[in-house]
């Protein structure tokens, strides 16, 4: 009887917990909207921002200075960062930035610099409907950042609303806020400081001086922001990366560099028949993927697609699905070559069979992983910080931790996992089997011909695999430590030539090129042209010597036609 009231007071406690904590969304990251306008789709339209009732919660609580919770009459909250790029405001609308926030008569602009790819350009925000705006100082000491003084100071707004300073340093949303300045055409922005017990300093109170500008005392700004940026202090330092999936995603000119060869090695395998046997479908599926993948993504970046458009949407599902299917016939081949050199008996299977199998499952679980995540964005089946959101705030899934991990590196990590381990099965089998190649070399000279085919190709796979697997086992490194740049230009340089190493294996090859020229007549004619010259100088040199001999011996030959009726004479 206890047990049971214990259970149902715990039920009790947990629905009494779920209605208070339901908002889908961190509450910094969420807006007031109650005022909004229901529509009919059950839908709320706040200041020209529509909140459909997945991103939209009645909730009975508040925070003062985002710090201290306390129960207010329940009321409706919007996440605002789930539906736009959330910029996070010092200031209400109708003020500006003096000593503190100043109210005027005007609602000012928010002029500022905006990511776009590799470089940066100067919009108003009010005017974009692509960003929102949060209000209120995110913690209670700020920096203000100088770039008219400093050019460390510049900062740029990250297309996930973060700022970024200093080429790759990141300082997330709740943690700056930005402020119009009376009569000026920029807005300054202000950097939380965390308190930290290795290093504490007075803040000098922001005063007004010469230029309408508040300055601190120089030498105290510069040592502050030199401690700053030495500690970290709560200071993300990320590259701005627009795969996320925050993959570490090369310049598109570099992309574009690598699909031509992938390319060209895939036509080189369509078009000759000896090549398309199941290896050769294989690797044509595999470089086919990576294609699409590289293409779509160098024109996402290159802002070929609309923000926020279902183009935009939509190549963000191409990339995804692309990069899948190459990751999968990897995990494809990998698990060939092993199946070949484990010798299993019992089991025959045509070609033609095998690579149906192979098709369902590197297809297969591509399309079921873009069907998971329209499912998720579509439907409510899954919370909000669990759908990836494809096409919101960019035409890929939204840059977020847990998000990257569940669509891309735990699929990710687990091929790698499976693909290390079939090579080293495998490997192990060739070092057994090598063990016994002088029995098979008097034995069975075309089973050992087999062999060495089959390790020949597991030497290919497995540069294959080295190739790959660096560049996403690199990729997987930058994404967990986040702060090593040089991590992100190798992963970058092995994106750029991945596709000219890839051609370099399975094409630039003596035997693949016999094949080439056999295929395009280039053989037949050297071949020709190499028979009719070895012919004449065949012809030539048997005259010469017949000739040579003749001369040579004249006797023998003389003698030898003059003996030649003496038996018919005897007859």
């Amino acid at each position: 009887m206890g047990g049971r009231i214990f259970v149902s007071l715990l039920v009790l406690f947990g629905v009494r917990y779920s209605a208070c904590n339901s908002l889908p969304c961190d509450f910094i990251d969420s807006v007031n909207i109650t005022d909004g306008l229901r529509l009919a789709n059950g839908s709320i339209n706040h200041n020209g921002i529509v909140y459909s009732p997945t991103y939209y919660r009645e909730i009975d609580y508040d925070y003062e200075d985002f710090a201290t919770r306390k129960y207010v009459p329940p009321y409706i909250r919007g996440c605002l960062c789930a539906v736009r790029i959330c910029v996070r405001l010092c200031c209400r609308d109708n003020e500006h930035l003096a000593i503190g926030c100043t109210k005027a008569d005007m609602v000012f602009p928010i002029r500022a610099n905006v990511s776009v790819n590799a470089s940066r350009e100067m919009i108003d925000l009010r005017e974009s409907p692509s960003y929102g705006f949060l209000h209120g100082k995110p913690c209670a000491q700020v920096y203000e950042l100088l770039p008219q003084d400093s050019p460390h100071d510049e900062w740029t707004i990250a297309r996930n609303g973060s700022l970024i300073i200093e080429e790759g340093m990141l300082i997330p949303r709740n943690q700056y806020c930005l402020a119009p300045r009376y009569n000026e055409t920029y807005v300054s922005g202000l950097v939380c400081f965390v308190a930290d017990p290795e290093f504490r300093y007075q803040l000098y109170p922001v005063v007004p001086s010469a230029g309408s500008h508040a300055y601190k005392p120089w030498l105290l700004q510069l040592l502050q922001w030199r401690q700053f940026r030495a500690r970290g202090s709560n200071l993300f330092r990320e590259k701005e990366r627009n795969l996320s999936l925050s993959v570490a995603l090369p310049h598109p000119d570099g992309m574009l560099i690598s699909v031509p060869f992938l390319l060209m090695t895939f036509f080189v395998y369509a078009c000759i028949p000896e090549l398309r046997n199941m290896h050769g479908k294989s690797l044509m599926c595999y470089v086919l993927g990576l294609s699409v993948g590289y293409t779509v993504l160098s024109l996402v970046q290159l802002k070929v697609f609309p923000g926020s458009s279902i183009s935009c949407a939509i190549s963000g599902y191409i990339v995804y699905f692309s990069f899948m299917v190459s990751f999968f016939w990897l995990n494809v081949m990998s698990f060939d070559i092993y199946w070949t050199f484990k010798g299993v008996t019992g089991v025959r299977s045509t070609e033609t069979k095998k690579f149906v199998l192979y098709s369902l499952y590197a297809w297969g679980c591509p399309i079921l992983l873009v069907s998971a995540a329209l499912v998720a964005d579509h439907t409510e089946l899954l919370p909000v910080y669990l759908r990836p959101q494809f096409g919101l705030t960019r035409c890929l899934y939204v840059e977020n931790k847990l998000i990257e991990f569940i669509y891309l590196y735990l699929p990710l990590l687990i091929l790698v996992f499976m693909n290390v381990l079939f090579f080293v099965v495998t490997a192990i089998r060739i070092f057994k089997i090598q063990c016994e190649t002088s029995m098979i070399r008097r034995g069975d000279s075309k089973r050992h011909t087999k062999l060495d085919n089959d390790r020949d190709r597991f030497g290919l796979y497995l540069r294959l695999f080295i190739v790959m697997g660096v560049t996403w086992s690199l990729e997987i490194i930058s994404w967990v430590v986040d702060n090593n740049a040089w991590i992100f230009y190798v992963s970058d340089v092995c994106n750029c030539i991945q596709g000219f190493l890839i051609f370099a294996l399975f094409v630039l090859k003596q035997k693949i090129k016999r094949l080439i020229y056999r295929r395009f007549g280039i053989r037949e004619v050297r071949q020709e042209q190499a028979m009719s010259s070895c012919s004449t100088r065949t012809t030539a040199s048997t005259i010469s010597s017949f000739n040579s001999s003749k001369s040579e011996k004249p006797l023998v030959l003389a003698n030898n036609s003059s003996l030649a009726p003496v038996p018919s004479r005897r007859l």
